[in-house]
């Protein structure tokens, strides 16, 4: 199973994170086998193999050709952090050392006025701040300036600025971690979270959030970015949380829908199969590798 990729933007408020066991440039059907090159090497296939010839050693040495950006896979999605767009990153502090004088604390905010956090910088601390799962108050989505007290920031901002304080994690950026064992860690490029960890099955998330996949072995409480409109069954999606709880953002090639990646519903293998019309539950997992509580969690996808 593939590792996805963590990417952030406030537009979706997601961090912001396996298909059903596909390899991310073969997007082969759950449960079948990549397929191999001559080495036993699983081959992202195209092209013809180069034919040296006689070399010019005057000639100038050749510009490498940068590396495509890897597409995500069907069961780990895209994620749920989108990366920041433009911009000049600035990190005047650390979310992890809380490196600030008296009286400040260490938050992300947007240095390019935009509504994506990309930056790092020093803010008057509440007198009486709002401690971590208690509602909270913003200056707005990209000033930094909010009510949370130190080592956590207001996250899932409303049009009025009210959000929920959540704790940025702990450790170091090398090794982020979470203290409270009912959370997880969520790492963007910008800045890493502690969420609520939870069960896909029954969606034990407050009210607006939804039990997202997080990566191979994790599920998180993550706000629902669907919308009023869009994020049901079949309906395309670019992110994991841009579909309601309850559902997934996965290849359109598992999923009768029009767009590259489109909604399922999660089910529960254990039960009677309720997927609608030619859609199958089918493991979220390969056999034997299903994190503990995890075995009876499925996807609706095509057969």
């Amino acid at each position: 199973m593939t590792t996805p990729r963590w990417t952030f933007g406030i537009a979706l408020l997601a961090l912001c994170a396996c298909d059903p066991l596909v390899d991310s440039e073969s997007e082969e059907a759950p449960g079948a086998a990549a397929p191999e090159d001559e080495e036993g090497v699983w081959s992202p296939g195209g092209g013809d193999p180069y034919d040296p010839e006689v070399p010019d050693h005057n000639a100038p040495d050749p510009e490498p050709e940068p590396e495509p950006e890897p597409e995500p896979d069907a069961l780990t999605g895209a994620g749920f952090i989108t990366d920041p767009d433009g911009g000049v990153t600035a990190f005047e502090c650390s979310l992890y050392d809380q490196d600030c004088g008296p009286d400040e604390k260490c938050n992300v905010w947007a240095n390019d006025g935009g509504s994506s956090w990309n930056a790092t910088r020093c803010v008057p601390l509440d007198p009486e701040p709002d401690r971590p799962g208690e509602p909270c108050q913003s200056e707005g989505p990209g000033s930094g300036v909010d009510s949370c007290e130190e080592g956590s920031f207001c996250w899932d901002i409303d049009a009025e600025g009210n959000g929920m304080c959540t704790n940025y994690c702990e450790g170091s950026e090398q090794a982020p971690t979470c203290s409270n064992p009912a959370e997880s860690v969520a790492a963007g490029k910008t800045f890493c979270l502690c969420l609520p960890v939870c069960d896909p099955l029954i969606n034990d998330c407050p009210a607006g959030c939804g039990c997202y996949m997080a990566d191979e072995t994790t599920f998180q409480c993550v706000p629902d970015a669907s919308g009023e409109d869009l994020g049901g069954f079949g309906d395309p999606c670019e992110f994991t949380n841009a579909c309601d709880p309850g559902l997934h953002c996965t290849s359109s090639e598992y999923v009768e829908c029009e767009g590259s990646r489109c909604c399922t519903y999660f089910c529960d293998r254990s039960k009677l199969d309720t997927c609608p019309g030619e859609h199958v539950c089918t493991p979220a997992y390969e056999d034997g590798t299903a994190p503990p509580g995890n075995e009876d969690v499925g996807l609706c996808l095509l057969p």
